[in-house]
């Protein structure tokens, strides 16, 4: 297997120890037992916009159809400059 490391206990103690230090809520809380949920994530929803309009055309004596389409995703960070 290629690209994969064995860590030993105290390298991954080590780096458990730097993962909550570079965290001001989990150095501040470390050992205690926190309430649940108590992260808020920056952002936890999107808004999507999809409009599309359904066409024809009588061309030859034969209906055609086309479907024109326009997506617009994560419109909230657009509007939230």
């Amino acid at each position: 297997m290629t690209g994969y490391m064995t860590y030993k206990a105290l390298q991954h103690a080590e780096a458990w120890n730097a993962y909550i230090e570079q965290d001001d809520f989990l150095l501040e809380n470390c050992g205690l037992y926190v309430e649940r949920r108590p992260v808020f994530l920056p952002i936890v929803w999107g808004v999507d916009l999809e409009v599309h309009q359904d066409m024809f055309a009588n061309i030859v004596d034969r209906r055609h159809e086309f479907q024109f389409g326009v997506d617009i995703l994560k419109l909230n960070n657009m509007l939230n400059s």
